[in-house]
């Protein structure tokens, strides 16, 4: 990584669920239905109705179902309201079926759903192993004199470099005399007895981290998991009846720690294919999408950085850096080969 692409002046610190709120009030304006606490179970497939005819109906999609398994045609509902013997109870609600001409998978990093339906098309068959990390994350209530609204703090090294790991730490100045501060693990860590969790609270006692948290109160906590291999590693994205969009696919960019930018790009070109396939009234998402995603700048920034895990998993972390480094800030990520990101493994416990 480079100072250019971790540079953040300029820009705003924002709370993505504030954020992902005010989405659902600007969809609902739009006439969007959004169902809460609905867990959706499996993936409907369907012989494709294209390979027969066009302006296929809704009735006529859904009798697709039972011809094969060709296609997406939408999802279900898994059934709530049992209790723990799977007998139903009086909050006992049956499963739904939602039919669409087209299907958006946006489940977020390793989501079950994405990956049947990458097993289901072979649509990883030409990528790389895929890689993953955990990220821990806490937010803090702090004294006003120790908080710098807007103001971020990446780290590396310690204290991950000393169970020979890698990742690093983040520090972001909300308003409000709020912050959220956490670690990154990724998950190639060889030392068994190895806690991303402990070690996120060693992170803390670090002068940096408890110069700021002296004084304060933990608010809320959480974890979640992280898909970092890149370009290479990324998936087909498109599939017949619809689109995996996200982290779903794993469209992070690793480099400059950040993927919802990514995220919200690749479901714009999604929205993009579907409706122009709707409106020319064909079906088949995968090469326009393909066209569109390559044209972006999306592809062009996925491209530039995707030897960023890959370096770090063949030289370790700081040699890693170094090279990062190096790729980036002297040839803008343009050097003519792709590192495999397969790991070399090495027994050293």
């Amino acid at each position: 990584m480079t100072q250019q692409t971790l540079d953040t002046h300029s820009c705003y610190v924002i709370s993505l669920g504030l954020f992902c709120r005010w989405l659902a009030k600007q969809a609902l304006q739009l006439n969007v239905d959004i169902f809460t606490g609905v867990s959706i179970d499996t993936i409907i497939y369907g012989t494709h109705p294209i390979c027969d005819k066009k302006n296929i109906s809704l009735d006529e999609l859904v009798s697709y179902e039972k011809n094969g398994t060709k296609y997406v045609a939408g999802v279900k509902t898994k059934a709530s309201g049992m209790n723990k013997h799977g007998e139903s109870t009086d909050d006992y609600k049956e499963s739904v079926s939602f039919h669409a001409r087209y299907t958006i998978l946006a489940e977020g990093s390793r989501g079950y759903l994405g990956k049947d339906v990458i097993h289901r098309f072979k649509l990883n068959q030409h990528s790389q192993s895929q890689h993953y990390a955990l990220g821990i994350k806490e937010v803090w209530e702090i004294p006003q004199q120790q908080h710098q609204t807007g103001k971020v703090v990446h780290t590396l090294g310690w204290p991950l470099n000393e169970s020979h790991s890698t990742g690093g730490g983040f520090m972001y100045h909300l308003d409000d005399n709020k912050i959220a501060v956490g670690l990154i693990t990724d998950l190639d860590y060889r030392n068994p007895y190895m806690s991303p969790f402990h070690e996120f609270q060693r992170l803390k006692h670090h002068p940096l981290w408890a110069s700021v948290l002296q004084g304060g109160t933990r608010i809320s906590y959480g974890a979640h998991a992280i898909t970092k291999g890149g370009l290479a590693s990324l998936p087909k994205q498109a599939f017949p009846g619809g689109v995996i969009v996200g982290c779903d696919a794993g469209t992070l960019n690793n480099n400059n720690l950040k993927g919802c930018h990514t995220a919200m790009k690749s479901g714009m070109l999604a929205a993009a294919t579907i409706y122009t396939e709707l409106t020319n009234n064909e079906s088949y998402t995968e090469p326009l999408y393909q066209t569109l995603f390559e044209s972006s700048w999306l592809y062009t920034e996925l491209s530039q950085t995707r030897n960023t895990a890959a370096n770090t998993h063949h030289f370790g972390q700081i040699p890693g850096y170094i090279a990062n480094y190096i790729e980036q800030q002297y040839f803008d990520g343009e050097l003519p080969w792709t590192l495999p990101t397969q790991l070399q493994i090495e027994q050293r416990y």
